[in-house]
């Protein structure tokens, strides 16, 4: 099928030297490129981070107060 499109000048350039360095055609190149974006990606589980109880008794979730801990830490063990 014949179809006539605008691409962006990257996106030209680089599907060009893409073509290039393939020894083929831009028009080839630009088709499985789309075909590449257009594939269908199977449902992922959602990440989950495993995690271990460490004994810690700071609560971590809270930046400014660990630091603060910290800095009392580093004040005291320069004395």
């Amino acid at each position: 099928m014949r179809l006539t499109i605008r691409l962006d000048d990257d996106v030209y350039m680089a599907a060009k030297t893409t073509a290039a360095q393939q020894n083929s055609s831009i028009g080839h190149v630009i088709n499985e490129l789309a075909r590449d974006g257009l594939k269908v990606v199977p449902d992922q589980e959602p990440f989950r981070q495993k995690t271990f109880n460490m004994g810690m008794k700071v609560d971590c979730t809270n930046v400014s107060e660990v630091l603060g801990l910290l800095d009392e830490q580093e004040y005291s063990d320069d004395r």
